[in-house]
């Protein structure tokens, strides 16, 4: 019987993780990986808004700019690594997880609305993209 459990769960990660390719969200099963995709999105946010890393990941500075990348970054990486958790976010930025809900709650009504952070968060994405692309992840 368990060895027939392990078998129907390794059929349904296979199609979960099927799912995420044909959505083109990008899945690692290696932490590592991960987490430099992670402190590249940042980077790219941070390097846009012309901001010190330090600033977005470890202080909380609640300049314009530096929330704003924030945010950006979060709902990035929200969006393409849809299995992380809010506590994982919050690690990632040393932040609540209060922050982080309230990052992607605010930011896609944000990005409705404001024209100039919606450019931001296309050139942002651009970016991201080709990073994408130049790592070979599909």
């Amino acid at each position: 019987m368990d060895r027939l459990a392990h078998i129907l769960n390794r059929d349904a990660i296979n199609k979960l993780h099927d799912k995420l390719k044909n959505k083109k969200y990008f899945y690692y099963n290696n932490k590592l990986k991960s987490e430099i995709m992670f402190d590249k999105i940042i980077n790219i946010a941070c390097d846009h808004y012309k901001v010190n890393v330090n600033d977005v990941v470890t202080k909380s500075n609640r300049k314009r700019p530096v929330v704003t990348a924030k945010y950006l970054a979060m709902y990035i990486i929200y969006q393409d690594f849809p299995y992380l958790y809010d506590t994982h976010l919050a690690k990632i930025f040393n932040c609540h997880r209060t922050t982080v809900f309230y990052a992607l709650k605010t930011l896609p009504d944000l990005l409705e609305v404001d024209k100039r952070t919606q450019e931001n968060y296309k050139s942002i994405r651009k970016k991201i993209d080709i990073l994408y692309t130049k790592s070979n992840i599909k």
